[in-house]
């Protein structure tokens, strides 16, 4: 039933959010994807070229936008026709019996696995330096 078949299911409305929670749900995830951008200008001092930063900055936040983009859109598109509208929690509207919304759930689960100790250490360091504990 899920796959392919919600190509032709969605429309340009689907795209956009329908009210203004909508919007503020969108917003949300936004700032949650591109949140630690700020953090990673701690990393630029170690950097063998630190003027670098900036074109390193814009390429990454230029793939880790369209990699949303086409992900979000794909896992919707993939979806559309059991699940027409997703209301909250991505994850928790997909369907529970097939094998494909378990291992987005068990991917996700890898990410924030992953990234989370990775942001340890500069925020760390933001703290350090605002408590003057660090120069």
């Amino acid at each position: 039933e899920n796959g392919m078949a919600g190509l032709s299911m969605i429309s340009w409305e689907d795209m956009w959010p329908k009210s203004l929670t909508g919007a503020c749900n969108w917003f949300g995830v936004t700032v949650f994807g591109f949140g630690a951008v700020p953090i990673t200008f701690n990393l630029m001092e170690s950097m063998k070229d630190p003027e670098g930063m900036p074109q390193a900055t814009k390429i990454a936040l230029s793939i880790v936008g369209c990699t949303y983009a086409v992900i979000g859109n794909g896992i919707g598109i993939l979806f559309k026709p059991s699940v027409p509208e997703f209301k909250g929690d991505v994850l928790q509207e997909l369907p529970e019996s097939l094998w494909i919304p378990t291992m987005i759930r068990i991917a996700m689960s890898l990410v924030l696995t992953i990234t989370a100790p990775i942001l340890l250490v500069p925020c760390a360091e933001i703290i350090e330096g605002k408590l003057g504990m660090i120069d």
